[in-house]
């Protein structure tokens, strides 16, 4: 929230000429949840609908992100490595001695189409992408 505090510092009276040049506050315009008739009402549900959406990604995400606050990025991370991003020619897959010894592997379009499918017993793994679409894929 400090951050939002910030940036409607830096903006000053910028904010107050946008609504002159826009008068949109009170009026509902498309997809708003909330109609706030003021800057400051906007501002605080914002900060309230923030507030809650970070309590539930918290209580329903794995993982512990407390570090993140002060950029350590220690947060949650898995223990395979997938690398590179973006692929070119091979995909790097590694899997830490500790887990299981074999593992089901598959990439898929986002639309659900399965483009690989193997399962893999080594620790260091490459998979080939030369014959797969370009474009978002699922591992």
């Amino acid at each position: 929230m400090h951050y939002i505090d910030v940036q409607i510092a830096y903006l000053g009276k910028a904010v107050d000429r946008n609504f002159e040049r826009w008068p949109v506050l009170g009026q509902y315009i498309w997809a708003n949840n909330f109609i706030g008739s003021t800057y400051k009402e906007e501002l605080n549900y914002l900060k309230q609908w923030l507030t809650q959406r970070l309590l539930w990604m918290d209580n329903n995400l794995p993982g512990n992100c407390d570090d993140f606050v002060s950029n350590t990025n220690e947060c949650f991370q898995s223990p395979i490595k997938i690398y590179p991003n973006p692929v070119n020619a091979n995909l790097q897959i590694e899997f830490p001695i500790s887990l299981s010894n074999s593992y089901q592997i598959q990439i898929r379009s986002l639309d659900g189409k399965v483009y690989y499918s193997n399962e893999m017993n080594d620790e260091h793994n490459s998979i080939s992408t030369q014959n797969m679409v370009n474009g978002i894929m699922c591992l």
